[in-house]
């Protein structure tokens, strides 16, 4: 351990290997990849993935994950005692959570620390969001309602939004008290085309869907609408986690009565991005994302995007990297569609050069990385103020 840099403490349910989880996996490893320069990071999760599995990882003891230190605890040792002399070990200036509803890696160690001296970080990741919301709302609703009482009230507990929507959702909960911190996600780096000559013929369209397969990403729309259009000549593949059986079972009706739609299989992280590139335009019809990291490791590899106007990224067309629709006008939707199966390779071509420039000129513009470093710099502040005071 550096005895220079200040120490970070993370919670995450699941860390990698662990995959399934989607999303807030990916930004807490960019996170942590990005600022390790300046902080020292020591990452406390489960050591099974989402769905059960259980990683292939020394367990119980300190570890090391692409130079990332991690700690993959099993399920008896997941309590407030074990993360008491965690605590104790590493001495952190920052706690750091990366969930909203976690039992095991946000309550217990929350709880556990509420008489050290130390500034807590919450990153929500989006489930402050309508539609996430929505899902089990009335556990959802007393469990806030119990929170806001007993836990959200400290001094101590600070907020870490990546969207100018999730502060305004955090606050809408909370109230206009809560201290809310706005910086975004860290991109992953931009990788470069491995297939530049990627034919695109007039009439002909390959689509791609790389998320996990759970209603909020709203996946059944897609296929529903590409079911209803019944053109050969557009191809969707689909690759995730099936998360929801029951869900993707009643996906499955239209999928089998729409040939050019198929399931693939599920992609280790290191697959994905160049997956993506074997195909025209990535598809994402989601009811809600906080970032969506599908969204920007497919500029990152130079692949235009159709979603819908339910994340951060709009204004799409005007930037030619894509476009975002409403997500109940589907005929919008499938005139979208047809329009760029249409398009000719210098048309097509021209869209994947602006994805390459917007990675670079926005993805990577080193305010965001300078926002992340104060956001933890701004945190390391309040625990000195905490210990002076106490």
């Amino acid at each position: 351990m550096s005895p220079n840099k200040k120490r970070i403490l993370v919670f995450i349910d699941w860390f990698y290997p662990a995959y399934k989880a989607g999303g807030p996996v990916k930004s807490v490893f960019n996170l942590i990849k990005g600022l390790e320069h300046a902080f020292q990071f020591h990452l406390v999760c489960s050591n099974h993935d989402i769905d059960g599995d259980q990683l292939d990882v020394p367990t119980n003891q300190w570890t090391q994950f692409d130079g990332i230190r991690v700690l993959y605890l099993s399920k008896d040792k997941q309590t407030k005692q074990k993360f008491h002399e965690i605590f104790k070990n590493i001495n952190p200036e920052v706690v750091y959570y990366n969930s909203l509803f976690s039992k095991n890696f946000t309550l217990k160690p929350l709880l556990s620390y509420r008489k050290f001296q130390v500034s807590h970080l919450i990153a929500p990741r989006g489930m402050f969001g309508k539609a996430s919301l929505s899902i089990k709302p009335l556990k959802k609703k007393l469990f806030l309602f119990l929170a806001k009482q007993l836990i959200f009230k400290s001094s101590h507990i600070h907020w870490h939004a990546t969207s100018q929507q999730e502060a305004k959702d955090i606050e809408h909960n909370l109230g206009p008290q809560a201290s809310v911190n706005l910086s975004r996600n860290l991109a992953a780096p931009i990788l470069e085309r491995t297939n530049e000559n990627i034919i695109k013929r007039k009439g002909e369209l390959r689509l791609v869907y790389i998320s996990r397969i759970v209603p909020i990403k709203n996946l059944d729309f897609f296929i529903d609408l590409l079911y209803k259009m019944q053109n050969a000549s557009i191809y969707f593949d689909i690759y995730g986690p099936i998360e929801d059986s029951e869900y993707w079972e009643a996906c499955l009706t239209k999928v089998k009565q729409t040939p050019s739609v198929r399931y693939c299989g599920e992609l280790e992280p290191s697959q994905v991005r160049s997956k993506v590139q074997e195909y025209h335009f990535s598809v994402l019809p989601t009811k809600h994302e906080n970032f969506g990291n599908s969204i920007v490791e497919s500029w990152l590899s130079g692949v235009p995007v159709i979603i819908s106007n339910q994340t951060p990224w709009r204004g799409l067309k005007e930037k030619q990297i894509g476009v975002d629709l409403p997500i109940k006008n589907i005929k919008d939707w499938q005139k979208t569609i047809q329009h760029f199966s249409e398009l000719n390779q210098t048309s097509y071509s021209a869209m994947t050069d602006a994805c390459v420039t917007f990675a670079k000129k926005v993805l990577h513009e080193s305010s965001v990385l300078k926002n992340n470093e104060t956001l933890f710099q701004t945190a390391i502040g309040r625990s000195k103020e905490l210990k002076k005071s106490s």
